[in-house]
């Protein structure tokens, strides 16, 4: 019960079945068998609560999510502004959408933990009524987030190449496999609930070095890609793409993450089986083979890279 691996793939399996009540409950459970831990370090802290907030913004527990943060964003390297900051998304989630908040506490469990008060941290115990995924968000639109990592994040790095030097090295940081993968995630979330989440790449390479270690722990699946044409990355996201398609049939939504013309196939075969395609490519990236396809009835839906990453004006 300490350890907080366990605690994540609770969470996991927990989201993946729609009780998110249940994958919240068991994602303050692995943070608290962080927080108290000194040979994590400070840097590593800031990184999970990052993720913790991020996830409960999304999922309907703000509120919760907001007394995490002040309870605990001093143990981390978080800094003030950092802090404010996600003190006004919390916030602002809560009186734009007047989400109510999900049943995320209960009575105390087997080993003594105590019962949700104030100025306590929400603790496990009985599960929490069925009702309360309802209201944690149930209803949203299952989607499948399918990223050539390759692509992504080489067309990313082309765009900070190109970008002025000081402006370039303040946000580098963004592509760091952690920041990128979750930011990612996060951004999808807007279109519905990523219930399928692939990456690929030939992670063997210097430049993607410890990058599916990360996306792995932001719950994607990875899969390994080679440098010939029959395992690139490419053509090894185009099989799960149809595999989703094959054995998840309620999804509807598909980001795919990548300007490669070698998807033209597949996001046709998506369109006549009644899906929904998302675009997401850098404006330098994508292929001129979908232009074509982005006016019209069945024109595919794009979203800049760049924008989503660096900011709106970065792509200007």
């Amino acid at each position: 019960g300490r350890v907080f691996k366990n605690w994540e793939c609770a969470a996991g399996l927990n989201e993946a079945a729609g009780d998110l009540a249940a994958a919240w409950r068991c994602r303050l459970q692995s943070w608290r068998a962080t927080q108290p831990k000194r040979n994590v370090e400070p840097r590593k802290k800031a990184q999970v609560l990052r993720a913790l907030l991020a996830w409960g913004q999304r999922n309907g527990f703000a509120e919760d999510a907001l007394r995490v943060l002040k309870q605990s964003w001093r143990d981390t390297s978080l800094t003030d502004a950092d802090a404010r900051i996600w003190e006004e998304r919390l916030g602002q989630r809560e009186r734009l959408t007047g989400e109510p908040r999900a049943a995320a506490y209960a009575e105390p469990g087997p080993e003594g933990e105590e019962a949700d008060r104030e100025g306590s941290m929400p603790v496990m115990g009985r599960p929490a009524p069925r009702n309360a995924g309802d209201a944690a968000g149930l209803g949203r639109e299952p989607l499948a987030l399918m990223l050539d990592w390759e692509n992504v994040k080489l067309s990313l790095a082309d765009v900070l190449d190109e970008m002025a030097d000081p402006r370039a090295q303040s946000l580098r940081s963004r592509l760091a496999g952690p920041e990128l993968a979750q930011r990612l995630r996060d951004v999808a979330g807007r279109h519905g609930l990523p219930r399928q989440r692939w990456a690929v790449a030939d992670w063997d390479r210097p430049s993607f070095e410890g990058d599916q270690k990360a996306v792995k722990s932001a719950g994607y699946l990875s899969d390994i890609a080679g440098d010939e044409k029959f395992n690139s990355s490419d053509h090894v996201l185009r099989e799960k793409i149809h595999q989703v398609l094959r054995q998840h049939p309620e999804i509807r939504v598909y980001i795919i993450g990548t300007g490669d013309g070698d998807f033209h196939e597949a996001i046709t075969t998506l369109q006549r089986e009644g899906k929904q395609v998302i675009l997401w490519s850098t404006r330098r990236s994508v292929n001129g083979v979908y232009g074509e396809r982005l006016a019209g009835p069945d024109r595919i839906k794009i979203e800049w890279l760049e924008d989503l990453v660096f900011g709106e004006d970065a792509g200007t």
